[in-house]
């Protein structure tokens, strides 16, 4: 799920936690998501699935995927755990549908993900924020001119040049790269495949492959970061 904003935005009013969000799911295909939730198993949090789904669960270790099918009514791996901010392919065999996803927000009012360099890193936002129509920005992007062109709020993630940002686009079942280059020092911009520039959207429920160049300490704010 990929939305590109124009520049210039209006403000937008705080985000709200929420307690559920649905994500709609393809046809035969698979999308990318994210729990944003306190930790759940992948049957508490997914306990009524068509048979022949399937959770693909990121290995950070091997840089893998791990399978878990859903079948005769059970999981093969039921307490696989889901984490908070963590992505993970659904495959859903049958016709699109909504998938509701319920669960306890996370108490703290910041949540801290150590990324390494050269890894790939399967995530979404921890907070379960009331932003899914009209999103929150990855990161707070700067102009030519050294001017932030959006004033609402953002992951706050602390990108460098060369970072990989991959969005899932479930229309055509493929990766969609968007990388950072340093354009006018300091200031940060995000390209895509096309040449264009981006400021990516990220929405509630969704999820992205994060391939840092550098060690990433990235503090996600319980509200976002708030771009002036």
């Amino acid at each position: 799920m990929l939305v590109t904003s124009s520049a210039f935005a209006p403000c937008y009013a705080n985000p709200v936690l929420v307690s559920s969000y649905s994500v709609q799911l393809p046809g035969g295909g698979l999308e990318f998501v994210a729990w944003q939730f306190q930790a759940k198993t992948v049957a508490q949090a997914l306990p009524s699935v068509p048979d022949g789904t399937q959770v693909y669960q990121w290995n950070f270790a091997t840089q893998s995927w791990n399978v878990n099918g859903f079948d005769f009514g059970s999981w093969a791996y039921p307490n696989n755990t889901l984490q908070p901010g963590e992505a993970f392919f659904i495959y859903n065999p049958g016709a699109s549908r909504s998938q509701l996803f319920q669960g306890v927000n996370l108490t703290a009012a910041s949540f801290t993900r150590t990324m390494t360099a050269g890894k790939y890193h399967a995530m979404g936002f921890p907070y379960a924020l009331s932003n899914p129509s009209t999103g929150m920005f990855f990161e707070c992007v700067h102009d030519e001119l050294g001017q932030y062109r959006y004033t609402r709020h953002s992951w706050g993630y602390p990108a460098s040049p060369d970072d990989m940002l991959l969005s899932w686009d479930s229309g055509v079942q493929q990766w969609r790269p968007i990388n950072v280059r340093l354009f006018v020092p300091p200031y940060v911009h995000w390209w895509s495949q096309e040449g264009d520039f981006e400021s990516e959207t990220m929405y509630i429920g969704y999820g992205y492959f994060i391939l840092p160049t550098g060690t990433v300490n990235w503090t996600a704010s319980m509200l976002g970061q708030n771009c002036p």
